[in-house]
């Protein structure tokens, strides 16, 4: 499914498509914790990431996500902003990564400053930079799994080759 939205903040739009939508660079069913303070954003996300073949949940504040990951080790990846309100995306993923340490991590930001800041935090860190399209998330979750089989079995599947890391 691509998700296009006219809507001057929205983080989906057309940009260089990475990856394509077939069955081999879809999820299955994976799930995936989308944490962004923009409502609007977080469903039209929730959406696309659903049509990818993966299991999104939502939420807005990430204090609250943090006590969710803590206390449910079933959610595979995190897909957060950097910048929030009451903790910013980086703090998230560091204290999540520490409850739940087989936690994949996927950050996304509107600020090109963040690009610096994210190498220095995590050189293997993969970042979408807003606005991304539909493939590009495709690509950025498929990255995502593809470095968490490959810490556990010493193979990544390919899925998320074509994907850019910092």
């Amino acid at each position: 499914m691509t998700s296009e939205n006219s809507s001057s903040n929205s983080a989906l739009s057309n940009s260089k498509i990475c990856c394509s939508h077939d069955a081999d660079n879809m999820g299955n069913g994976q799930s995936v914790l989308i944490v962004d303070d923009d409502a609007d954003l977080l469903a039209l996300v929730r959406e696309v990431v659903n049509s990818l073949n993966f299991k999104p949940s939502i939420m807005s504040d990430p204090v609250e996500a943090l006590e969710l990951i803590t206390n449910n080790h079933d959610i595979e990846l995190l897909l957060t902003d950097i910048e929030m309100p009451n903790m910013n995306g980086f703090d998230l993923a560091r204290n999540a990564k520490e409850a739940n340490p087989q936690l994949g991590v996927v950050y996304m930001s509107s600020n090109a400053d963040k690009v610096e800041e994210l190498n220095s935090i995590d050189p293997k860190a993969i970042l979408l930079q807003k606005p991304f399209d539909s493939s590009n998330l495709c690509c950025a979750l498929n990255a995502a799994f593809d470095s968490f089989i490959s810490r556990f079995t010493g193979s990544v599947n390919g899925n998320g080759s074509a994907c850019r890391r910092l």
